[in-house]
């Protein structure tokens, strides 16, 4: 699949299982196992011999197509867990373009045009879980209403981008687990006030000394980090629903609409009214218009 591509969610499903052994099988799309409570396996082909691979809980395995596996429970096991599949599609069927992903993160097109990918990895915040509870509760209804079909896709990419950076992480140990400690708090509560010593004291060193190395290791502050993910969070929401701009902001942890826009515009030049106008992916849009903004006073937390 190239970055014309389009996906669709063919099954997601929460469930819990007792026994479940399948023959080794491929197919088209991609799957997702991600162990919520006990123990789950999965076998994988490798160089023509079974290579069982256990899942903890909260920990996921993510493969495309082209790699052979079965899930393997035994009834001791007593799994609870999540099952996702993506599948490639027309585009009139599509749920989520690679055009649109690639926006959002080129790590999880990357991830998704590898035609022989492969990664086990830990969620750290559960993020990942929230994301899959959403796309799950949400998209039956979503698909079947008018006018929120867009936000289906939003969840997909927020689940698709989550997997990426997660896998990324794991296969990156150069990134120090201090600084992945301090972007899973800041994540998991990115819609409330946060402050450095907040973060630190979550993560249990000095704020000076978390500051340095995340700088170190992200090329940003904490704050900044955490400002850019609001902003980016807020961009899909702009172009792809009709809620009002001063709701998004809110949202995504803004404390004003004046800080919004200026946190907004300091990065991308233009007011949250102005993007949506240029990348709105949705009939029309309800929400009231952000107009210029003075500049508020500089905040020390966010």
């Amino acid at each position: 699949m190239n970055h014309a591509g389009f996906l669709k969610l063919l099954f997601c499903s929460k469930c819990k299982r007792d026994v479940y052994a399948k023959h080794i099988h491929t197919h088209q799309g991609w799957s997702l196992f991600y162990n919520i409570s006990g123990q789950a396996h999965v076998v994988l082909m490798e160089n023509g011999k079974e290579k069982l691979l256990d899942l903890q809980p909260s920990e996921f395995v993510f493969f495309s197509s082209k790699v052979p596996h079965r899930l393997y429970i035994t009834e001791s096991d007593n799994s609870y867990l999540v099952h996702l599949m993506l599948h490639p599609c027309p585009e009139s069927e599509a749920t989520l373009s690679l055009e649109q992903l690639s926006a959002v993160s080129l790590d999880a097109v990357q991830m998704l045009t590898n035609p022989r990918f492969f990664a086990k990895a830990t969620d750290l915040n559960n993020m990942l879980l929230d994301a899959l509870t959403e796309v799950m509760l949400r998209y039956d209804f979503c698909r079947k209403t008018e006018g929120l079909t867009a936000l289906t896709s939003l969840l997909l990419q927020t689940m698709l981008a989550e997997i990426a950076y997660l896998c990324k992480q794991h296969a990156e140990p150069r990134f120090d687990r201090y600084v992945n400690q301090a972007i899973a708090y800041m994540k998991g509560h990115a819609t409330e006030t946060v402050r450095v010593t907040d973060v630190a004291a979550a993560v249990g060193v000095h704020p000076v000394y978390l500051q340095r190395i995340f700088k170190e290791r992200t090329g940003e502050s904490l704050i900044d980090y955490l400002i850019n993910y609001r902003v980016k969070k807020a961009c899909r929401l702009l172009a792809s629903t009709t809620f009002p701009i001063i709701e998004i902001g809110m949202d995504c942890g803004f404390s004003s609409r004046q800080h919004f826009s200026r946190c907004f515009r300091e990065r991308l030049g233009m007011n949250p009214s102005e993007y949506r106008n240029q990348n709105r992916i949705v009939a029309s849009d309800n929400g009231p218009r952000d107009a210029d903004e003075a500049n508020p006073d500089e905040r020390t937390d966010c």
